[in-house]
């Protein structure tokens, strides 16, 4: 497998199946400092861009606004899908409206990657409530979107292969 060394993203591996860089990139906020993402930049030819690469610098430099934002994202989102999660996941006493608030929504989410584009869009692939609820964070936008499942990166042109979105 090939690998280099990105004087932005660091270690990566190419994943030449679907056309990707992968590696490992800490997630950063909320104090968890030792959590990992996988990091899954999306190339035509093998070569990282110039785009990314800032894209990925403006994801750094976004974060504390990330941090903020995120939590009031999830729990609108959360409030808007209440019934449904309450009804795939029978959410447990802690996990029920009126318990939970903006302040400990995120309690609950759990970013696996960052993924970004060939164009510099940016954003999470994440678990939500529970392991069988996935949701799309397009970070890359300046105020976090969210969207049910992962297909949502095809739309946006995050992902186009058959591994992340049909």
């Amino acid at each position: 497998m090939k690998q280099i060394n990105d004087p932005v993203f660091g270690k990566l591996e190419y994943n030449e199946g679907n056309c990707t860089w992968v590696g490992k990139v800490p997630l950063g906020i909320w104090g968890v400092d030792n959590y990992l993402l996988d990091l899954v930049v999306k190339c035509d030819d093998e070569e990282i861009t110039e785009v990314q690469r800032n894209a990925y610098k403006a994801y750094l430099e976004s974060l504390p606004k990330i941090s903020e934002q995120v939590p009031d994202a999830l729990f609108a989102y959360y409030k808007e899908h209440y019934e449904e999660f309450d009804r795939i996941c029978n959410l447990p006493e802690d996990m029920k409206i009126g318990v939970v608030d903006k302040k400990t929504t995120h309690q609950f989410f759990e970013p696996t990657q960052l993924f970004i584009d060939l164009n510099g869009n940016y954003g999470w692939l994440s678990i939500f409530i529970s392991p069988q609820y996935n949701i799309s964070v397009i970070l890359s936008d300046g105020k976090p979107r969210i969207f049910q499942d992962w297909d949502v990166f095809e739309d946006f042109g995050i992902v186009d292969d058959d591994v992340f979105g049909e």
